[in-house]
C-alpha cells in the first residue's frame, strides 16, 4: 500500500492571510479526512491546528461559524487548548476594533464587503465603489492595488479572460511591495495574469508580457525572484510561453 502524502501545510499556509486562509486551512482538513489513504492524518490536525492559532493570536481574522467549524473538525484530538471559546473571541474582537477611527473602521467595512463579495461570487458588488472607497482608492497604493486585484479576479471569475490577464498583469510591477493575501497569493497573480495572458493574447502582445516578468537575458526579472520559485508553475508558465513565441 502507498504511503498516505504530507502535505507542507505551513509552507503554503504562510501565502495567504485572514478569511481565505482560514478557508483554505478547512478545505486541506477536509480534503484530508475524505481521502485518508491519499493524504496523512498528520496534515489534517496541522490544518486545523494552524487555522484554530491564526484565530486566537489575530481575533480580527474571527468568523464564529467558521472557528466552530474548525473546533468541531478538531472535535478534541488536539487537547484542551483546542476548545471552542467563542466568547473569549468576541470579547477580544471589540477591544481590538475600539481604537480604529470612524474613517479607517468605514473603510475596513468595505474590505470586509469585498471579501465576502468575492466568496459569494456578488461580482457586480465587487466593482461597486463608495465615495469613501474612491477617495482613499487615490490616497493609499496598497487600497488602490487591493481593490484592482479584487476587479481582475471578478474578471476571471466572469471569464472575461482578457481583461484578467490585463488585470492581473498590470498589478506585476507593485506585488513585491504590495499584497492581498486575504485573498489570493502574490505568486496566484503571476500565474493568473500568465495563463489568461496565454489563453487571449496575441502572439507579439504575449511577447511583450513576458518582458513584463523576466530580465533581457531571460531570466526572471528581479523584484519577481521572491515570488516565481524555480521549478512552480509561474515559472512553468514563462517557459510554454517562451517555447510557444519560438514556435
Amino acid at each position: 500500500m502507498d504511503v498516505p502524502l504530507d502535505i507542507d501545510v505551513q509552507e503554503y499556509a504562510n501565502r495567504y492571510k485572514g478569511r481565505n486562509k482560514l478557508l483554505r486551512l478547512v478545505h486541506i482538513a477536509r480534503m484530508c479526512s475524505s481521502h485518508p489513504l491519499v493524504y496523512s492524518h498528520y496534515s489534517e490536525l496541522e490544518s486545523l491546528a494552524i487555522a484554530y492559532d491564526a484565530i486566537k493570536s489575530d481575533p480580527k481574522l474571527c468568523d464564529i461559524e467558521i472557528f466552530k467549524m474548525v473546533v468541531e473538525q478538531i472535535h478534541g484530538r488536539l487537547g484542551m487548548h483546542y476548545e471552542n471559546d467563542d466568547v473569549c473571541i468576541i470579547k477580544e474582537i471589540c477591544v481590538l476594533l475600539s481604537p480604529f477611527s470612524g474613517r479607517s473602521r468605514s473603510i475596513h467595512a468595505c474590505m470586509l464587503t469585498v471579501l465576502v463579495a468575492i466568496e459569494t461570487r456578488n461580482f457586480g458588488h465587487v466593482r461597486h465603489r463608495t465615495l469613501l472607497q474612491i477617495a482613499y482608492y487615490h490616497q493609499e497604493k496598497e487600497y488602490k492595488f487591493k481593490l484592482n486585484c479584487a476587479t481582475a479576479i471578478a474578471d476571471l471569475g466572469e471569464k472575461c479572460y482578457e481583461k484578467a490577464a490585463e488585470g492581473f498583469i498590470a498589478l506585476l510591477g507593485d506585488v513585491n511591495e504590495f499584497a492581498y493575501n486575504e485573498v489570493v497569493s502574490s505568486e496566484d497573480i503571476v500565474v493568473y495574469g500568465l495563463t489568461c495572458a496565454l489563453a487571449t493574447y496575441e502572439p507579439s502582445k504575449l511577447k511583450e508580457t513576458l518582458l513584463e516578468v523576466t530580465e533581457p537575458i531571460g531570466g526572471v526579472a528581479h523584484h519577481l525572484k521572491d515570488i516565481i520559485k524555480p521549478y512552480g508553475p509561474g515559472h512553468h508558465l514563462i517557459n510554454i510561453i517562451k517555447h510557444f513565441n519560438a514556435e
